[in-house]
């Protein structure tokens, strides 16, 4: 778990899978969070990651994926990220993030390079 989720306290379960794509090597994480985060629902993730990237995603990339959905793009120092809300109906998102190899806020997320993610909350649990 990175340092931000920890500090959130959104310790999940996860599955990650790895695959070489074109001498790229890629990993998918699939998560659930252990904890209810609202209304006794969890939280349900899947990430792709380029550790390797050099540069982010360009907006033109990822508008192909959010089916013209308009994206939040910011740019917080050297880290580069795009989100959007409900994209997939109500509680779901998908986000962006580019953060280069020598980037100071690499120690707080755990990662540096690209990953493209989506998530949505579960039904109500019991």
């Amino acid at each position: 778990m990175t340092p931000m989720l920890k500090a959130q306290g959104l310790a999940s379960d996860y599955v990650v899978f790895r695959l070489n794509a074109g001498g790229r090597n890629l990993e998918l994480a699939v998560s659930k969070s252990k904890k209810a985060l609202t209304k006794g629902r969890k939280l349900i993730g899947c990430s792709i990651y380029d550790f390797a990237a050099a540069t982010p995603v360009t907006t033109n990339e990822l508008e192909m994926l959010a089916g013209g959905v308009v994206g939040q793009k910011s740019v917080v120092g050297d880290v580069v990220s795009e989100k959007w809300d409900d994209i997939f109906g109500p509680d779901s998102g998908m986000r962006a993030a580019f953060i280069p190899m020598n980037s100071p806020i690499k120690a707080q997320v755990g990662f540096s390079g690209m990953m493209l993610g989506t998530h949505f909350l579960d039904g109500a649990m019991k």
